[in-house]
């Protein structure tokens, strides 16, 4: 690329940005956006892609440097370990989803959160990997979602094997507890951390002793596109469906309506 070249954020070659200080703006003329104080211009001109060019602000930086990234540990849902990591007494600080199994740690005071997790280390190892501090270039392009294996045959009913059913659509955070306890054979309920934001429906073909098997995995509804499954307490949502399955069969029972 020539000088002032731009390598865009899908590998586009762009091959210059026009930022001018508040003024006039030099070369092609197209949309202009005032974007703290500097006028930035978006044009296509004679296919030369021009993108807007953005420095980010010290005290944005200085916030996100105090913070750190962890994966939660034990596939728990998100808002469950909050509530645990609240109950402690930790009320300062704020756990914050950046996607799938992985969220950030800041303090309401904007305290450095390395000293809190230095002082209850192993109180925090119950819940989270060891924290990484946060930098420039770290960014998650993840989403949870739960999907159902169809076709698994009894003799594969494990984890492992669920790992290899999902590879090519996301990584394998955990099973749901009718999945792990064999309460039901007819598919197989899995959370995984996926960066497709469209609902899944795949197929997944694997050497079964010898055999070749194809297994259908296909996304749970009640999601909207794009979100993440791991911000759901599911485990809660799931025991007040029971519950209210439980109610209504006890209703007909009272009317006769059920053997």
């Amino acid at each position: 690329m020539g000088e002032g070249a731009v390598e865009g954020a899908n590998s586009k070659k762009v091959e210059k940005v026009i930022v001018a200080e508040g003024g006039a703006v030099g070369g092609d003329q197209g949309k202009h956006i005032d974007v703290g104080g500097k006028v930035v211009v978006d044009v296509t001109v004679a296919n030369k892609v021009f993108v807007p060019k953005y420095f980010s602000k010290e005290h944005d930086v200085t916030w996100a440097s105090r913070g750190v990234v962890v994966s939660v540990l034990n596939r728990d849902a998100i808002l469950v370990v909050q509530h645990r990591i609240f109950d402690a007494g930790f009320n300062s600080l704020n756990i914050i989803p950046l996607g799938a199994d992985k969220v950030f740690l800041s303090t309401v005071n904007d305290d450095d959160v390395s000293g809190i997790f230095s002082q209850a280390a192993a109180f925090f190892g119950n819940f989270f990997t060891p924290p990484i501090k946060w930098n420039k270039n770290f960014v998650v392009r993840e989403r949870g979602a739960w999907v159902r294996i169809y076709g698994v045959h009894l003799h594969a009913w494990n984890l492992d094997f669920f790992k290899l059913c999902v590879y090519d659509c996301g990584r394998l955070l955990r099973l749901d507890d009718v999945t792990l306890d064999k309460g039901r054979l007819d598919y197989a309920r899995v959370l995984i951390s996926t960066s497709s934001l469209d609902v899944i429906k795949a197929n997944a073909t694997i050497m079964l002793d010898g055999k070749i098997f194809d297994f259908q995995i296909v996304e749970e509804g009640g999601f909207l596109v794009g979100e993440d499954a791991c911000l759901s307490d599911d485990e809660e949502t799931l025991s007040g469906v029971v519950s209210d399955h439980e109610a209504g069969v006890e209703e007909l029972a009272d009317r006769g309506d059920v053997d």
